[in-house]
């Protein structure tokens, strides 16, 4: 049976073992010597913004972009086409111009055109990305396990605090993996995983509430809002994720490495666990207080009543005999006898705390050395 105290302790052992896990990170990134090798084995990605500019094909570029000159077009000659050429250097200082021609641009005017542009503004290593949610995950599961009284059954908000900021780290290591370098992109994906953890936190304080309140009937089931808004921001997060790999894989010549289809579906499946995790939970813990009606604990036979539910998560209920509908202690005195036992919204409870403690530490480690993996080699 999972306890109060078994799940302090699990949470004590997950924080230490993303801190021992984000030591061994840092310590690779300070051996590894595979910058030059590219961001597969380097973990080093270009972020990037794509704009419009509009172009002259006789001016001399601005910004460092490419040369443009007339291309031809043997297919059909109504269509104009352009030759961008731009220079760059080997290893060996060898002066190297690189051309391609492209028609995706349209005609402004007579002399100009809008050609799309790539502009670096800035890098990211995820393998400072991963040593980042290891030690947020070691730091809140920390707080956690300190704030908490080894026995508390509470709901444990700071949880969804630290998967805001750590989900979202998580979500932008697997998109720079499938290939989504856009700024704005990934700010909007790290903007709508952590949207959805707040959210998340808001249902389960709405469900609390419910819990201390469940005379006002309309509470009851007040989570169902965000939770399912949650859902929402959730897959539009991980869409952009799935449509640019599928679009990728079907337009490249080669397979992509293994590892990264199984970053890309297992950390989704993960992902959308946790949501399954709280549906089960609140909808379980909101049925019981709508119906107020018997249900069997691990021992006795119980009801729910307002006074199980005056504190939050204060789960000691109150006996009833249920042929004579009289309460009873179990010596017959004719007292109110409080149960010590855990009871149904106890379990329910720790089994979804159970399932978060377990769910965030394979999704951290499962990716995080999937993608360390190609730097070790």
């Amino acid at each position: 049976m999972l306890t109060a105290s078994y799940l302090h302790h699990l949470n004590i052992g997950a924080a230490s073992l993303h801190a021992l896990q984000a030591i061994i990170v840092i310590c690779i990134i300070g051996a590894s010597h595979n910058s030059e090798k590219g961001p597969l084995l380097s973990g080093v990605y270009a972020l990037k913004k794509n704009v419009y500019v509009l172009r002259n094909i006789s001016a001399e570029p601005k910004c460092s972009l490419p040369r443009m000159s007339p291309g031809n077009s043997s297919t059909d000659a109504s269509v104009l086409q352009l030759c961008l050429a731009s220079s760059s250097s080997d290893s060996n200082n060898n002066n190297i111009v690189a051309t391609t021609t492209s028609d995706n641009f349209y005609a402004f005017d007579k002399d100009a055109y809008g050609v799309p542009a790539t502009f670096v503004v800035g890098y990211v290593n995820v393998r400072y990305l991963i040593f980042g949610f290891f030690v947020l995950s070691a730091v809140f599961q920390g707080l956690d396990a300190a704030l908490f009284h080894i026995d508390s059954d509470e709901s444990r908000y700071l949880r969804f605090a630290e998967y805001s900021i750590s989900g979202s780290v998580v979500a932008l290591a697997i998109a720079v993996e499938v290939g989504i370098f856009d700024v704005f992109a990934l700010s909007l994906i790290f903007t709508l995983v952590f949207t959805t953890n707040i959210l998340g936190l808001i249902a389960e304080r709405m469900s609390c509430l419910a819990e201390r309140y469940p005379q006002n009937a309309d509470m009851t089931w007040c989570w169902i809002l965000p939770h399912v808004l949650a859902w929402a921001t959730c897959l539009m997060a991980y869409a952009p994720l799935l449509d640019t790999y599928f679009q990728s894989t079907g337009c490249s010549d080669r397979t992509p490495p293994g590892f990264v289809n199984v970053i890309v579906f297992i950390e989704f499946f993960l992902f959308i666990c946790f949501g399954f995790v709280q549906l089960y939970s609140l909808s379980n813990r909101s049925l019981m207080i709508s119906t107020g009606s018997t249900h069997q604990s691990s021992t006795n036979n119980y009801k729910l009543t307002p006074r199980s539910c005056q504190r939050l998560y204060s789960y000691s209920v109150t006996l009833y005999d249920i042929d004579q509908s009289t309460t009873t202690d179990r010596q017959g005195s004719g007292l109110l006898e409080e149960e010590q036992a855990p009871s149904v919204l106890q379990m329910i409870t720790r089994q979804a705390n159970f399932a978060y403690i377990l769910l965030s530490f394979t999704a951290k480690t499962l990716l995080a050395w999937l993608i360390l993996s190609p730097t070790l080699t």
